[in-house]
This record gives C-alpha cells, structure tokens and sequence, in this order.
C-alpha cells in the first residue's frame, strides 16, 4: 500500500511538474545572437555570440539550440556540424542547462569561404528534468552577415588584349600609372612620401605630391551585364563571380589611388541596395558598392539595353566606362562606337572571347583569364 502511495505520488509531481514546465518554461527567457560585426571579407574569421539568459526561479535542465548555417560560412570545428537533408544548409547545436537566474554567453568563429548575404536562423528545444517533456521555440528574428569579395592584383584577372602596349594602357586608364601624372596637389595626411614632388615643395615651400594618370580627374564608371547568352536567358555562375570579384579589385585600386568610382548592374539584389551608384571617391560611396557586389544575386532584373539607356545620360565628361560582359554583342559594340565619338575612354571586359574588333584609340577590349 505505501509503496503504490508513493508510485502515485511521484506520478503528481511529475504532471505537476510537466505542466508547470510547460506554462512557464518560456517566460523571461532571453536569446540573443548576433556578430560582433557583421561585414566581413571572404575567407576572414567572424565571431558569432549567443547570449542565453533565464530571469526565472524555474531551471531549465536541458536547454538545446540549433543554429542553421550556410553551407558557404565553415565552422572554426567540423566536427560539432550536422549536414541537414538541404543542400545549403547544416546545423550547429548547443547542448546545456540554465539555472536560476543564470546568464551565459557563448562565442563560435565561422569563416565563410564566398562573398554573398546571409542569415542565420535557429531554433530552441527546452526539455524538463524527467525527459517527458519537450517544448519547442521559434526564434523569430535572423542575424544578417555580410561578406564582401576579397580585391585582389588586377593582372590575376586579364589576359593581354591587343598587344602589351594597348594592355599597359588599359591598366593606365582604370589604374593610374606613377609614371604618368597630369600636375601636384596638396599633400594629404594619406598619402606616400614616395609621391612626394620635391621640385614643387622646394619651390612652393610646403609638401605638394604627384597628380596622377594622364586624363584631367578621371573618374571610373563600372557596369556588370549578368546576363549570359545572347538568345536564351542563361546565367553564368562561374562568370558572375569572376566579374564580381574583379569589380571588387577596380573599386579597391581606384579608392587607394583616390581615383572616384561608381559601379552599377541589372543584378536582382538580395537585400535592399540600390543597382547604381555614381564615381564618387568617398569611404562611404566604396562601402556602398562593396553592399551591392555582396548581394548580387544570378539573375537579372532587365536587359543591358535597357539598363544601359536608363543610365547613359547620367555619363559624366571624365567617365572611364567600364564594361564587364560575358560576350561581345551588337548593342555593346554599337555603344562603345557611340562614347568613343563622344571623347569617352572605354574599356570592355569579356569572359568569352571574340573575333570582334574595334580599331579605336578610345576603346580597348581585355579578357578574363
């Protein structure tokens, strides 16, 4: 008789319990995960922080957390990653218990391997000390993480075009040469010593430096066409990221040699970013463009054409356009013709080649190697 007493009450304070784990195991509890920051480059560790906080008298035994994770972010341990039955997705879970009152924090370094935009996601499953009980919670919100290209030399990228000269001048125009430069200007707390004009400073009496390149302020205008195909609607993904990843050198190399750039695209974008924005040599104007290079996505929102006629008029006279294309088309070619006669330097990068030729001193085609 004692021993069925005791059966049945160890039974009540198991439903009890049960049921007051289930009425109040969620209440005052805090989850919070977020990057220290969440702008990074390809291939460059970040830190992911999760804040765990029970505001309780109630203990929460097992408390399990599964982070869902982009296939393109590695963990810092393979190991404690569980591939999901998706494609590009694998979950990363935390196993461990709150007590009263209990405050944790937990930090894991990821490092993601292709530039784009991501969230993470997850979700937590709160379970009572006896194991009957399972409560499941949906984290509502996303931490967003944003990995820009990572620039690198810009002769990683072209194959020589015309000849070793008309190559050397293409690098000139979006790239100023310290061999040529058009005057000096004031030195800036910036700039290298090496660019330093000692005959102006001796004459002038303070520091002056070297004005690069061999136009009047140069400015570079760049467009990407994700387009690829010119009678069905294709898209490259190996070509797209060459272009992006070489828009992202240009945009670099014209910032250190403050040269303004603008870039713009027929992108669809994956998060809310502009598809255009013009030369500017501004730090914000660089962080836009690196924005809109991390959200690309592989498609395109309309033609080159039209995209190119809704922005021409806004060329600038000291435009260098740039125009980066998966092949040579009767549109571009028709284009390149038209700003050449109206004294712009253009140059056009091509992932395929082409027997096409523009005998113009305004115009020089390179292609991707």
């Amino acid at each position: 008789m004692i021993e069925f007493l005791l059966i049945i009450a160890i039974l009540l304070i198991v439903f009890i319990s049960n049921k007051y784990f289930k009425a109040f195991c969620a209440s005052k509890l805090k989850i919070k995960f977020y990057f220290d920051d969440n702008k990074t480059t390809e291939q460059e560790e970040v830190k992911l922080n999760i804040e765990l906080i029970n505001r309780k008298f109630l203990i929460i035994p097992i408390f399990k957390i599964n982070l869902f994770i982009n296939k393109n972010i590695e963990l810092e341990d393979e190991s404690l990653k569980e591939d999901l039955d998706n494609e590009d997705f694998y979950t990363y879970t935390i196993v461990t218990s709150l007590l009263s009152y209990q405050r944790l924090k937990k930090s894991i370094l990821l490092k993601p391997v292709k530039r784009g935009y991501y969230t993470i996601a997850a979700n937590v499953n709160l379970i009572d000390i006896f194991g009957f009980t399972k409560v499941t919670l949906a984290i509502n919100n996303e931490t967003e993480l944003f990995v820009t290209p990572k620039p690198k030399k810009i002769d990683e990228y072209i194959s020589d075009s015309t000849s070793m000269q008309g190559n050397a001048l293409v690098k000139r125009w979006i790239a100023p040469d310290p061999i040529f430069y058009s005057g000096v200007r004031s030195y800036d707390t910036h700039d290298s010593f090496r660019d330093i004009d000692w005959k102006a400073t001796a004459k002038l009496g303070e520091f002056y430096v070297k004005k690069y390149d061999f136009t009047s302020d140069p400015s570079i205008m760049i467009f990407i066409d994700v387009f690829s195909g010119s009678e069905t609607r294709a898209y490259d993904e190996i070509y797209i990221e060459k272009a992006i990843s070489f828009t992202a050198s240009l945009v670099n190399n014209a910032y250190k040699n403050k040269v303004p750039v603008g870039f713009g695209t027929n992108s669809y974008m994956k998060h809310y970013v502009k598809n255009i924005v013009f030369p500017d040599m501004s730090l914000n104007n660089i962080i836009l463009i690196n924005d809109m290079l991390t959200c690309m996505e592989y498609k395109s929102f309309d033609t080159f054409k039209n995209t190119m006629d809704k922005f021409i008029r806004s060329f600038m006279d000291n435009n260098i356009i740039v125009f980066i294309k998966y092949e040579m088309s009767g549109y571009l070619y028709n284009i390149a013709r038209f700003l050449s006669s109206k004294n712009y330097k253009v140059c056009i990068f091509l992932y395929k080649n082409s027997d096409i030729q523009l005998n113009d001193k305004n115009i020089r085609i390179s292609y991707f190697k």
